[in-house]
């Protein structure tokens, strides 16, 4: 399996991780060989661009505090997720497709 992955949000959920009380945002997704999976939506308001039947692409990277979750939220309809919660200067991550950092 590569390490990205698109698919079509079903739900969204919070996940309780280990050793602590805090909630954390998380989508339950479905990818495009059928697998359903719970994937993360990082970032600090990350969670308000992406709803339901919105298409992502998924990264491979597990959270340590939660188990359960091995994918994290790159992109929400060909959208980088870091832009749209940090809107200003373009974003300069090679995943959106600007210049690779020196």
């Amino acid at each position: 399996m590569s390490s990205h992955a698109k698919g079509v949000v079903i739900e969204a959920v919070g996940v309780t991780p280990k050793g602590n009380s805090g909630c954390r945002k998380c989508y339950r997704v479905r990818l495009k060989n059928d697998e359903v999976v719970l994937a993360y939506a990082p970032h600090d308001g990350g969670f308000n661009f992406i709803s339901e039947n919105d298409e992502v692409l998924l990264e491979k990277k597990t959270m340590k505090d939660i188990p359960q979750v091995k994918y994290r939220v790159i992109k929400t309809s060909g959208v980088c997720l870091k832009k749209l919660v940090n809107p200003g200067p373009p974003c300069q991550c090679p995943k959106c497709g600007g210049p690779p950092r020196v």
